[in-house]
């Protein structure tokens, strides 16, 4: 791929467009010099991780050499940039611009990215005697996926013409092992296994489009096409015993990655940006298919955007949105044993929901003085679905929505922001959603003198569920509730030293917490409630300071201490028996310490080093076993044109 990435690149920069389109242009004044700027560099990139993978969990853990380049270069009318660095065979990036005139733009991106995946172990069954058992397969394997995408973009312009012709491509491709975890047997009867499993996925989409100004409206025109393919392990295969159900012991398949593919086509129409009254309208349509189980969907949606100014310091904007989604899948899915080759089929398929909504909004934004401005905003959402009685899902559910935002420069160096918003659902699709949330976001801006900068904010979110339900052998079963709470915080300070030194001071918090009421089967099948609200509850706390000093015109060096709390927690009140054992999976509590330090240095006009080292611990105080420890240093060569 990198090959023909290459190829592509330099036909686009030597083949035809600027042969066959010789047209004026403006000639460089005299003892000009044609725009120039140039960089690269070179070095190696040194690696220790103890431990596991924690620690370094996007960083491909081998030592290897290390660079980076930049090139702009304008010898009118072409026009040429290049960035790039690359740090392993598995993380890198290239973005690549070339134009000739306006009439021919080309873009091309690369980019990689290595992501080191957990080995998890469950461990025996606490039960007496065990109702599971757990197989690790391979115990001692370790687990990544590296992933890579390419973009290309290239566009044709007519000399005389607003006309456009445009064609975008990405690909991107995923490989490595993962962990497979799965449950084999029959309910009564059960086994958990990890197992490895190869993957080598790839998706590709493509674009293609026309767009043209037409007198008071500009039209776009694009064509998509989208496809995934899964290769390496795409289908496991494993002994299921005999079931008491219809099913006989044999060798079937399970935990198939399925192929899937796409198509869309789509209109946009849009007036000028420019005078008291704009608007733009959008028509999409197109249709969904998994390739192996035969399930499709088609849908098409429609979208309308109006914005009035009557006046210079009041705006108004009016949306609407529609969406209309058919899904169909096959009566029956088939179950084929590989050793005896018996066909087992199944009827009760549910039928796919299918669904309309249609979403509008309507806002104001009002600059009441030159230093106040606000803004307000309601939405109106509903969503109405196609079901049958196989399914406990609300026929229909509506959204009221409501917004007011300001924003007040009280002085020439301080500004307040301020956004509330309250939303009432009626009749919630699913258990987890809301029927009643509100939302409020606050932040500040001051620079108390010329030296110091402050940076404040909060958010919060508040969630409500009322009358929870769940399906049970008995019946119905109608009760509980449901509340959620998240906070984050942010606030930092940043302070000139002097004319060479400056610092940086970080605080954020998170927070996310979680009541609600837990159903129970108990042992003749009936649905029981756990009376209290049973919390699940996490948080996080990240402070860190930051030091930048220039020694002198040609040395600069920096570093930066960083250190995150992070702990959670799911506590069952443990009113229903049996139900407190589920304590013993759910604490968490890790502690993660980073710094890093760096020189530059520049030794001349065009010769310059550098030196970066960063440290990075990862202690789970729960379980140790998790602990590690990393140690990465890069040393470079500059040089510059």
């Amino acid at each position: 791929m990198k090959k023909t990435l290459l190829l592509l690149i330099s036909a686009a920069l030597w083949a035809s467009p600027g042969a066959a389109l010789e047209l004026p242009h403006a000639p460089l004044p005299d003892g000009a010099e044609t725009p120039f700027e140039a960089e690269l560099q070179a070095g190696y990139r040194w690696m220790k991780i103890t431990g596991r993978s924690h620690a370094g969990e996007y960083e491909y853990l081998h030592p290897s050499a290390a660079g980076s380049f930049f090139l702009e270069w304008d010898p009118l009318p072409h026009r040429l940039m290049m960035e790039s660095y690359y740090l392993n065979r598995k993380d890198f990036f290239t973005d690549i611009d070339y134009a000739y005139h306006d009439l021919f733009m080309v873009n091309v991106k690369s980019r990689g990215l290595f992501h080191n995946l957990d080995h998890y172990s469950f461990g025996p069954d606490p039960n007496t005697p065990p109702v599971l058992s757990f197989t690790d397969r391979n115990p001692g394997d370790r687990y990544g996926v590296a992933t890579m995408m390419n973009r290309a973009f290239v566009r044709f312009k007519t000399p005389d013409f607003p006309f456009h012709i445009y064609a975008d491509t990405v690909r991107q491709d995923k490989e490595g092992t993962v962990q497979q975890r799965f449950l084999l047997g029959y309910f009564g009867a059960l086994e958990k296994v990890s197992t490895s499993r190869t993957i080598d996925w790839q998706t590709c989409e493509v674009t293609v489009g026309a767009n043209s100004h037409l007198g008071l409206v500009e039209v776009d025109y694009s064509h998509a096409e989208k496809k995934f393919e899964a290769s390496g392990d795409k289908i496991l295969y494993d002994a299921y015993p005999n079931a008491p159900s219809s099913r006989p012991a044999d060798t079937y398949p399970h935990n198939l990655v399925p192929d899937l593919k796409s198509s869309s086509d789509t209109v946009k129409v849009h007036t000028s940006h420019t005078g008291r009254i704009t608007a733009a309208a959008t028509y999409s349509q197109g249709d969904k298919k998994n390739e192996d189980s035969g399930a499709r969907s088609e849908y098409w949606n429609a979208a309308g955007d109006l914005t009035f100014v009557p006046a210079r310091d009041l705006a108004v904007f009016f949306k609407y949105r529609h969406y209309d989604l058919d899904v169909r899948n096959p009566d029956t899915i088939t179950l084929t044993g590989t050793t005896s080759g018996t066909i087992n089929a199944y009827s009760n398929v549910r039928d796919s929901i299918s669904s309309q909504k249609d979403v509008m909004t309507s806002a104001v934004r009002y600059r009441l003085t030159d230093r106040l401005t606000l803004r307000g905003e309601y939405a109106f959402e509903s969503v109405q679905r196609d079901i049958d009685s196989n399914w406990d899902v609300a026929h229909r559910t509506t959204k009221n929505k409501g917004r007011l935002a300001a924003s007040y420069r009280v002085l020439n160096r301080l500004t307040l922001r301020g956004d509330v918003s309250y939303q009432d659902v009626d009749h919630p699709a699913y258990n987890g959603d809301p029927d009643a949330a509100g939302e409020a976001k606050v932040s500040m801006t001051w620079l108390p003198v010329r030296t110091v900068t402050v940076l404040l904010s909060y958010g919060g979110a508040r969630e409500h569920r009322a009358d929870m339900e769940w399906d049970g052998t008995a019946g119905l079963v109608i009760g509980g509730q449901r509340k959620t709470a998240r906070d984050q915080a942010l606030g930092s300070v940043t302070m000139m030293i002097d004319d060479r030194s400056s610092v940086t001071a970080t605080y954020a918090y998170f927070h996310n917490n979680v009541d609600y009421t837990v159903p129970y089967h108990d042992g003749s099948g009936n649905v029981v409630l756990d009376p209290g609200l049973v919390p699940y509850d996490d948080a996080a706390h990240t402070g860190s300071i930051a030091f930048t000093r220039a020694l002198s015109d040609q040395v600069t060096a920096e570093a930066e201490a960083s250190r995150t709390w992070s702990r959670g927690s799911f506590r069952p009140s443990g009113s229903v028996p049996g139900s407190d054992g589920i304590a013993g999976f759910s604490d968490l509590k890790v502690v993660e310490n980073v710094f890093s330090a760096g020189i530059e240095m520049q030794h001349s006009k065009a010769v310059g080093t550098a030196l970066r080292y960063q440290y990075r611990e990862y202690n789970d105080q729960v379980n140790s076993a998790n602990d590690g420890t990393l140690h990465a240093a890069l040393a470079t060569v500059s040089v510059k044109w």
